[in-house]
């Protein structure tokens, strides 16, 4: 059982709470008809509104509505606190691209802006909307780091932990941005997978920089044992060496590992440790909703996309699309690991 929360703001209340069909059912019946707000899961009551009864205000109907959820043990105990003043953020505008990005096409302004953010702070999300190229920004904040390695630090090689259902998917990606190879890591390379990159080629440059997996193969591939007679800690979790031949990893669709308690979580951090860059391709609101602690405490910065830009360079692939193709205006946004 948890606490209801209820902010007060200059001109509406906020009020969280566990899900619970009676409790919506109940804050429904509020006059002023409250409405959810998905982003922090809040219900907001406005304060000035002309359909209160006289002699009852906002102030009465959500007292009453707390006390009763403590009441009926659908909550523990009443939290409140009051905002003065309507919180405002100053969004920092974007660092200008600079150099080459040596992708085979030319991405989009916002898609560079967000690759020169990546590739400063090596710690990044990158929270897109589906189709407006978190993939792309990826690739190419890893190839540049790569190509301009004395400056950003060596990228390659570079891991990719993905749903199963998207590993050729990335493969794909990689050779139509970058033109690389990469290798699908599967049961036929699970003792070899190394020796691609270890072996060169005439100029000196490794078969393969970039190797592929999904969540549920990092115990396959990457963890030698797991001391189960103990709680599950990252000490208790012995690693294989290969682990620290990536300099970087890319992180898609993190919210399999939604709990930083579960074994698929401890992998990730463990195989994360250390290295150059870790990038992350996630939902804006899945970041919020699903991301395990151990990726840290992270900032928002949100921008306006600019309204001549098209979607991405994903847009071929999701052209028919009308989610896309009627909103012009969706935004860029990107979180950063501090």
């Amino acid at each position: 059982m948890k606490p209801i929360y209820v902010t007060k703001t200059p001109n509406l209340y906020r009020i969280q709470f566990e899900y619970h069909p009676k409790l919506v059912e109940v804050i429904k019946m509020i006059p002023s008809k409250p409405r959810y707000d998905g982003t922090d899961r809040a219900w907001l009551v406005s304060i000035n509104d002309t359909r209160y009864p006289i002699g009852r205000d906002a102030n009465w109907y959500v007292r009453a509505f707390a006390q009763w959820a403590v009441q009926m043990r659908y909550c523990s105990t009443v939290k409140e606190r009051e905002v003065t003043e309507d919180i405002n953020y100053d969004i920092p505008p974007m660092k200008p691209f600079v150099g080459e990005h040596y992708m085979l096409l030319q991405p989009y302004e916002y898609q560079l802006e967000g690759v020169q953010y990546a590739i400063e702070h090596k710690r990044c999300f990158f929270g897109d909307q589906p189709g407006l190229g978190k993939t792309l920004q990826a690739i190419c904040a890893v190839v540049k780091a790569h190509k301009e390695a004395p400056i950003y630090g060596e990228s390659f090689p570079v891991l990719v932990i993905c749903p199963a259902a998207l590993k050729v998917n990335w493969q794909r990606e990689f050779k139509k941005f970058a033109g690389m190879n990469s290798i699908i890591l599967d049961d036929r390379n699970r003792q070899s997978w190394q020796s691609f990159y270890e072996c060169k080629r005439s100029d000196g440059s490794p078969l393969c920089e970039v190797f592929i997996t999904n969540y549920e193969s990092l115990n396959k591939f990457f963890v030698k044992a797991v001391n189960k007679e103990s709680k599950l800690t990252m000490k208790s979790i012995a690693f294989d060496q290969r682990v620290s031949l990536f300099r970087s990893v890319i992180i898609d669709e993190s919210h399999k590992c939604k709990s930083s308690k579960t074994q698929q979580s401890k992998y990730v951090e463990g195989i994360c440790k250390g290295k150059e860059f870790i990038l992350n391709c996630q939902m804006f609101w899945e970041v919020f909703f699903s991301m395990p602690v151990f990726y840290f405490q992270a900032s928002l910065c949100e921008r306006e996309r600019k309204n001549s830009q098209r979607p991405s360079l994903c847009e071929s692939d999701c052209k028919d699309n009308d989610f896309y193709n009627n909103d012009p205006n969706k935004k860029k946004i990107i979180f950063v690991i501090l």
